[in-house]
């Protein structure tokens, strides 16, 4: 099923992971989620090269891949890396899942609203990215037809050449995967409501009690967005994002019946 994605990556050096056990861990079919890469395509080829070995062990086969989301912005290489994810998911579309963080909600924001609710993109990574395209980056102070020109420029770029559709393919991401009683989304969850009711700005931004309060359905949780020196499996939640674009680790979690194991590139 992977042959097509293995072509993608190298083959791996395995580092070692410390499994933490939690028996109320119950996905219908093992996954790996990979935290927030932010434009760090060489921490993300690592994580991938480690993913391709543990397809050997017996509990991770047919296993599949979820991005959380935040793909783009602050680091070097946002172009690069939303490339080789979308190549992934062409290969194997019914096994690698991106899900849509902030960070994708505020680039396509600014390719609809520039001069509106898109401005802030420009401040939080945007420039990074935009530069990472070829594209002369702009501050949110430059004249009105400046930054809508830029805003055009990177839209432009991002439907032509190998960029065909990419735009388009940002904007087709879901907000949420799940698969038994774990959910996958990129920031969290109300731990109050139910995850039927539950709001895309919450999956995408978060909410203000989700760290505080565990949840009383038995749902897990697995999220990026919030840095963690280490990632952790404990009280209902798997967090991911290490900070890769800081300086840390660009991690992912294997996850199975049972079980969690993180894997750092």
């Amino acid at each position: 099923m992977f042959n097509k994605l293995k072509s993608l990556i190298s083959r791996p050096d395995v580092s070692p992971v410390d499994p933490v056990s939690d028996p109320t861990l119950a996905p219908d079919r093992p996954f790996f989620a990979i935290g927030d890469v932010h434009g760090c395509a060489d921490r993300l080829d690592e994580v991938l090269r480690q993913i391709d070995a543990e397809r050997a062990r017996p509990d991770m086969q047919d296993a599949a891949v979820v991005f959380m989301g935040d793909l783009v912005d602050r680091g070097p290489d946002s172009a690069k890396v939303l490339r080789q994810v979308r190549a992934m998911q062409q290969a194997a579309p019914d096994d690698v899942l991106c899900l849509t963080g902030n960070h994708e909600v505020m680039m396509l924001d600014f390719i609809d609203d520039p001069l509106g609710r898109g401005l802030r993109w420009l401040t939080f990574g945007g420039q990074e990215t935009l530069s990472s395209f070829g594209i002369k980056p702009t501050s949110g102070k430059a004249d009105a037809e400046d930054i809508m020109e830029v805003a055009d420029q990177l839209e432009e770029l991002l439907d032509q050449g190998q960029d065909t559709g990419l735009v388009g393919w940002i904007r087709d991401q879901p907000f949420l995967w799940q698969t038994g009683n774990i959910a996958c989304v990129h920031a969290g969850l109300d731990p109050d409501l139910p995850l039927g009711e539950q709001r895309e700005k919450t999956f995408a931004w978060g909410h203000r009690d989700f760290r505080h309060r565990m949840r009383d359905d038995g749902l897990w949780v697995v999220h990026g967005h919030t840095i963690t020196r280490q990632p952790a499996c404990e009280q209902g939640r798997i967090a991911v994002d290490t900070g890769a674009y800081k300086g840390g680790r660009l991690t992912a979690a294997a996850i199975s019946t049972g079980a969690c194991r993180f894997l750092q590139g």
